[in-house]
């Protein structure tokens, strides 16, 4: 079984603890079951892309593992779908994560940006301290 996120095929989410990673290359997906979401009850809640699935570290090591279980509430509740894309550049890889992100907005793929510049209000012509 498959399931779609825009329209491609990606394999059945599955626990991301205990997960056997192929040796391929694609995008893969971090999901929680959610099922207010359609069609399937799988959101996604992050999306990347890699050389070869196998070499991944989807644990505590990983740069976004906090923000997956910030948002699952438990390192137990996160599962992993994935692209396989092989004989891919990275580019390629890169064009499908990035769509898939521009598509469904992950909130763990959004970039939190703190400031000490003033942000400026054109409306009314300054800019706010």
């Amino acid at each position: 079984m498959t399931t779609n996120f825009g329209n491609y095929s990606f394999t059945d989410p599955e626990l991301l603890l205990g997960w056997s990673a192929p040796n391929t290359p694609g995008v893969y997906c971090i999901c929680i079951r959610n099922t207010r979401w359609q069609p399937t009850p799988f959101q996604p809640i992050y999306f990347d892309h890699t050389e070869s699935f196998s070499q991944l570290i989807l644990t505590e090591a990983h740069p976004a593992f906090a923000k997956w279980v910030k948002e699952s509430g438990s390192p137990f509740r996160l599962f992993v779908a994935v692209y396989a894309m092989p004989y891919s550049t990275e580019y390629q890889r890169r064009v499908v994560e990035r769509f898939l992100i521009h598509q469904y907005n992950p909130p763990c793929n959004r970039i939190d940006i703190v400031s000490d510049h003033p942000t400026p209000n054109y409306a009314a012509g300054k800019q706010v301290a």
